[in-house]
């Protein structure tokens, strides 16, 4: 009996401690929530703030077909707290957002081509979402066609290292650059394909500083394309350089032939390697049908560790590989979003979770959980992080709410860890095939860029998300009320050491959970 797992405590010791704990409030572990029927919005990239909220950047289209860069600051439990909108040109898009060591904000993304300038741009926000600095990489050529994209991370030294693109020599080359933490240009690089020299295209999508104890310190990885020429088919680019000063230590590139692809998102998986996602045109000149997974060792040279391994119909979103550290459940898995099309469940392209394991270089990434969501239009999956019992999803919406027609708004999506959001979702048998995969290393040329500071004005903007679904915590049994029945229901799970009382996520069944529970009792829910 419960009596016997807590020192004697019985059930009307639990009821007594119900009234008695300070009312804490935990993250919800399922909730939807959708942007206004009066905005054309899409998200891009959703990150966790130390709060246990988020940090959301994307774009608004206005009226005249421009868009400005949006940016949305959201609660624990998906409730629009901010939101503001960012006009850094004529056109632009925000692709990359984190909450900095600091408190404050730093921004990614790129000026869309058709601009009167183009190049990407890097911005330091207060925690309010006030502009402090920002800094452009012009462009005096329109940008390559193909996938755009910005990365921002605050590296171990504390500075900000951004991925993208800039144009040298009439063309646009793969570009990164570190930014000291009050807006200072430390150095920046672009980095030019040695095997095809000045006609060659490309750019970065994402980057990441390795941890891994395995490699040297300092190791910066980002992930994009290469391209021999413009409107030529696209290989994969793993680029490696080395902190303080950006020197370049590798370059690999990842190209199933015959076939245009192009890297979406790289993520380290500690003491095992890199994993990346792709999109390929399966053949060329179709729509993208496939995600692509290969994984890499953590210290250059790189190897080819294996196939590809392709789930048809699943495209990877943009800044959408997480990786879900051991624990709960007790193997590292990889954690992707994207968008799914038809044929699924739900018919339109979808907003996708797929989640795999993530076994050593080589080993198949078998799916352990594959769900879509969405209503009956379009959906658009575009960035995920793992969370507290769960993942966190964020893209863009045609279904709700009810408007005009093919009008993108925001979709925030909190699944628990099987992929279950309590409304609009359907899980999909995925089939994951082997395909072969050409690995080669090429040499690249480094070159300087230049930077131009420049300082845009953060505008606020009266908004709300509308909610369309939401389970609380509490509510186990799922009737819509927390009351005794429920408590019923976790003691229940405690007697049994079921998974699902491991309330506090520590992977022990104890006391502790107990009292996580009765916190989670007290939460006043919607």
């Amino acid at each position: 009996m419960f009596a016997s797992r807590t020192g004697g405590f019985g059930l009307g010791t639990v009821v007594a401690l119900t009234a008695g704990l300070a009312c804490a409030a935990p993250p919800s572990w399922h909730w939807q929530w959708a942007g206004s029927p009066n905005n054309n919005d899409s998200i891009k990239m959703i990150s966790p703030t130390r709060d246990g909220g988020y940090l959301a950047v994307g774009q608004r289209t206005l009226a005249g077909g421009q868009s400005d860069v949006l940016i949305m600051r959201l609660s624990n439990r998906g409730a629009l707290l901010w939101e503001r909108t960012v006009n850094t040109g004529p056109s632009e898009i925000g692709y990359s957002i984190i909450e900095t060591s600091d408190g404050g904000i730093a921004l990614a993304g790129e000026n869309l081509p058709g601009a009167a300038w183009g190049g990407v741009f890097l911005l330091k926000l207060s925690r309010a979402g006030v502009t402090t600095w920002g800094l452009q990489y012009p462009s005096n050529v329109p940008m390559a066609p193909g996938v755009a994209g910005a990365r921002v991370i605050e590296a171990s030294t504390r500075n900000l290292i951004l991925a993208g693109r800039a144009a040298v020599a009439q063309t646009t080359w793969p570009m990164i650059a570190a930014v000291s933490p009050n807006g200072v240009p430390v150095w920046q690089i672009v980095y030019q394909d040695g095997r095809y020299g000045t006609p060659s295209t490309g750019g970065l999508v994402d980057v990441r500083e390795s941890l891994s104890p395995a490699g040297p310190p300092g190791l910066i990885l980002a992930a994009g394309y290469t391209t021999p020429a413009l409107g030529a088919l696209r290989e994969p680019l793993v680029l490696c350089v080395q902190l303080p000063n950006g020197a370049p230590v590798s370059s690999s590139v990842y190209a199933p032939p015959p076939a245009d692809a192009y890297a979406t998102a790289i993520e380290e998986l500690p003491g095992q390697g890199f994993a990346i996602t792709a999109n390929t045109l399966l053949p060329p000149g179709v729509l993208p049908r496939s995600g692509l997974i290969v994984q890499t060792i953590p210290a250059p040279p790189f190897v080819n560790s294996g196939p590809w391994w392709v789930y048809n119909g699943f495209q990877p979103g943009i800044t959408a590989l997480a990786y879900e550290a051991p624990g709960f459940p007790p193997t590292p898995n990889m954690v992707m979003a994207g968008t799914t099309l038809p044929p699924n469940p739900l018919g339109q392209n979808k907003m996708t979770l797929l989640v795999t394991n993530a076994g050593p270089p080589g080993t198949p990434p078998n799916p352990i959980q594959y769900w879509v969501y969405g209503g009956p239009a379009f959906e658009a999956g575009n960035s995920v992080v793992a969370v507290e019992r769960g993942y966190t999803l964020a893209g863009d919406t045609n279904s709700f709410p009810p408007g005009p027609a093919l009008i993108p708004h925001a979709y925030f999506v909190r699944a628990d860890r099987a992929g279950l959001s309590t409304c609009n979702e359907a899980p999909v048998p995925p089939q994951p095939q082997p395909f072969p995969g050409i690995f080669q290393p090429f040499m690249h040329n480094p070159f300087p860029i230049q930077v131009v500071p420049f300082a845009p004005q953060a505008l606020l903007t009266p908004d709300a998300l509308i909610n369309l679904c939401f389970y609380c915590d509490a509510d186990l049994n799922l009737d819509g009320a927390v009351d005794f029945n429920d408590l019923l229901v976790f003691l229940n799970l405690y007697n049994v050491l079921s998974p699902d009382a491991d309330v506090n996520d520590d992977g022990v069944i104890d006391f502790n959970d107990f009292l996580a529970y009765l916190n989670l009792y007290n939460v006043i829910c919607p």
